[in-house]
């Protein structure tokens, strides 16, 4: 099972998908980089909780939000979730949506 997203912004309708274990961050060595300078360099991973995709941080600075809220733990997601790292903000779509990937 793998975290469908689209940027909400910076980068309006720019889509990932990524799947469990993916680390996300600014490093060169993560798996999805970002390049927003309030994002850490090893910001947030994704994981499995039960039967869902979950997103952890993996202590930020600026914290990760699901939704408004800080994240402190797995959380699991569900389509139509907002997550925010930094000045990046994602909505989450369903597992089964078909995404044609922009470049990095």
């Amino acid at each position: 099972m793998h975290l469908a997203v689209i940027e909400l912004q910076p980068r309006e309708g720019w889509s990932a998908r990524l799947d469990p274990g993916a680390v996300i961050g600014r490093h060169r060595d993560c798996d999805l980089r970002l390049i927003d300078a309030l994002v850490s360099r090893r910001h947030a991973r994704v994981c499995i909780r039960g039967p869902n995709t979950a997103i952890e941080d993996l202590g930020s600075h600026n914290g990760l939000y699901v939704n408004g809220r800080r994240c402190s733990e797995v959380l699991a997601l569900h389509p139509g979730d907002r997550i925010a790292l930094g000045d990046t903000t994602w909505l989450v779509l369903p597992a089964s949506e078909t995404l044609e990937l922009a470049p990095q």
